[in-house]
C-alpha cells in the first residue's frame, strides 16, 4: 500500500510563442502490509521533471500532418529520480531526451526521439540484496551501473474517441535502441561486455520492440467485449549481457495477468519459494492476451468477467534459472492463465476498480498437470490465501 503526491506548474506561453513549460516534482512511498517479510516491499521515491514543448519542428524538417488541428511539437525533457528501498538498495536516475511529435490525422500520432539519454546508478546495496544478486545472474547484470544512450520511435493509432462506432481499436508500436551511435565513436581495446564506456560507466547496447493492440466491440448498449494483445522482445548484444532492468518486461498485477502478483510470474516455468514473494522477476520476451466482458449496471456501476493469459521469458536461459528460456520453443505450454470477476465504480473523473481473480493454469507445475481447475476450493482457507487475488486499482486495465 502507498501514496504519492505530485505538484505541477505550467507556463503556457513562455517565450510569447505558445511554448509550454511544465515543471513537476513528486514523491511517494510503498509499504508492505502483511504477507511474507522476505518481499521487502517498502520503498520511497522522489522525482523532478521539466519539459519544454515548442510548437514547431526544430531544426526544421518536413513532416506530413494531413488534416488535423494538432500542431507538430519539439519537446525537450529533463528528469531525475531518487528511489530508496531501505532493505535492498538506493537508485539514482538521470534522464534527458529530445522528441518530435506530430499527427498525420486525428487518429494517428508519431513520436521520434533521436536522442535519449539515461544514467542509472544503483548504490548502497544491503547484504540481503547482495545475496539476491549473487543467486540471480540475470538480475545482477541488469542492476549494474550503466548508461542508456540511443533513439526511439513510437507509432500510435486510436479511434476509440468515435463512440458511435460499434467496433473501435487502438494500436501502439514502439522500437528503441541504445549504444548503436555511441559504438561508432568508441573503440575499446577489448570487445567484451562493459568495455565501451561513457564517463567511465558502461553503455548498454540493446534493441527493444514492443506492441499493444486493443479492440472494443459494443455488443449492446450495456455489453462491451474488450480485448488486448501485448508482445515484446529486448535483444541485448555487444556491450551488454542483458537489457537494463528498467527496459525488461514483467507481468502479473492489476494491469496485467491479475491472478498472479506483480513481478512474481515467470520467467517461463521457473519458480522458487523465494520468487513468489521477492517480486523481482523480469525477462527479455513477453506475450500476453486479455479478454473482458463489461456490463453497465447503472449510472455508476460496471461489472466485468475476464480471462488473462501470458508469461515472460529469457531469450537465452540463464544457468541459475532452469525453464526460464524461450529457446526451448514451447512457449504456449508455459502460458499462465487466470480468470475472475470485477466491480468498477465509474464517476467519470475517477474510476475505482476491484478485480477478484484465481489462477487456472500454473506454468511451473510439471507438464500435463499445469491446469489447476481440480484444485479450486473456495471453502479452504489455505487455498484462498494462496490463490484468491484482489486487485484494487484506479482506471480500467485496458
Amino acid at each position: 500500500m502507498g501514496s504519492q503526491l505530485n505538484l505541477k506548474w505550467r507556463n503556457a506561453n513562455l517565450f510569447k510563442g505558445a511554448e509550454i513549460l511544465d515543471l513537476r516534482i513528486g514523491g511517494g512511498f510503498d509499504i508492505q502490509v502483511g504477507g511474507n517479510s522476505s518481499q521487502a516491499a517498502n520503498a520511497y521515491n522522489f522525482k523532478a521533471d521539466a519539459a519544454l514543448a515548442i510548437p514547431r519542428i526544430l531544426p526544421h524538417f518536413r513532416v506530413v500532418t494531413g488534416r488535423n488541428s494538432f500542431i507538430p511539437r519539439t519537446v525537450i525533457n529533463l528528469g531525475t529520480e531518487y528511489l530508496q528501498r531501505p532493505e535492498l538498495y538506493t537508485q539514482r536516475t538521470f534522464r534527458t531526451s529530445l522528441e518530435y511529435i506530430w499527427k498525420f490525422k486525428k487518429t494517428t500520432e508519431h513520436t521520434v526521439s533521436p536522442i535519449r539519454f539515461q544514467s542509472i546508478d544503483p548504490s548502497n546495496t544491503t547484504p540481503k540484496f547482495d545475496s539476491l544478486l549473487q543467486e540471480d545472474i540475470a538480475l545482477r547484470a541488469a542492476f549494474e551501473k550503466q548508461i542508456i544512450f540511443g533513439s526511439q520511435y513510437q507509432f500510435y493509432y486510436n479511434n476509440t474517441m468515435f463512440d458511435k462506432k460499434r467496433f473501435t481499436h487502438a494500436f501502439r508500436f514502439n522500437v528503441g535502441t541504445s549504444g548503436n551511435l555511441f559504438s561508432l565513436f568508441s573503440n575499446p581495446a577489448v570487445d567484451t561486455p562493459g568495455a565501451k564506456k561513457m564517463f567511465d560507466i558502461p553503455v548498454s547496447q540493446f534493441v527493444k520492440f514492443d506492441g499493444d493492440l486493443r479492440g472494443y466491440l459494443r455488443l449492446s448498449p450495456k455489453w462491451t467485449w474488450a480485448n488486448r494483445a501485448i508482445a515484446g522482445v529486448a535483444y541485448a548484444y555487444g556491450n551488454s549481457r542483458v537489457a537494463p532492468y528498467a527496459e525488461q518486461f514483467f507481468t502479473g498485477g492489476s494491469m496485467s495477468i491479475r491472478a498472479f502478483r506483480i513481478r512474481t510470474l515467470g520467467p517461463g516455468s521457473y519458480r522458487t519459494d523465494e520468487s513468489a514473494f521477492n517480486a523481482s522477476e523480469s525477462g527479455d520476451i513477453k506475450f500476453e492476451l486479455n479478454s473482458e466482458f463489461r456490463y453497465t449496471m447503472g449510472k455508476y456501476f460496471r461489472f466485468a468477467g475476464f480471462v488473462d493469459a501470458g508469461n515472460i521469458w529469457f531469450r537465452k536461459e540463464p544457468p541459475d534459472k532452469p525453464g526460464s528460456g524461450l529457446d526451448k520453443g514451447d512457449f504456449l505450454n508455459e502460458m499462465a492463465v487466470g480468470a475472475g470477476l470485477g466491480l468498477r465504480m465509474d464517476f467519470s473523473i475517477l474510476i475505482l476498480r476491484f478485480d477478484f481473480s484465481i489462477p487456472l493454469r500454473k506454468p511451473w507445475y510439471p507438464e500435463g498437470q499445469r491446469w489447476v481447475l481440480n484444485e479450486i476450493d473456495f471453502g479452504n482457507k489455505d487455498w484462498r490465501k494462496e490463490n484468491l487475488i484482489l486487485s484494487f486499482a484506479i482506471g480500467y486495465p485496458f
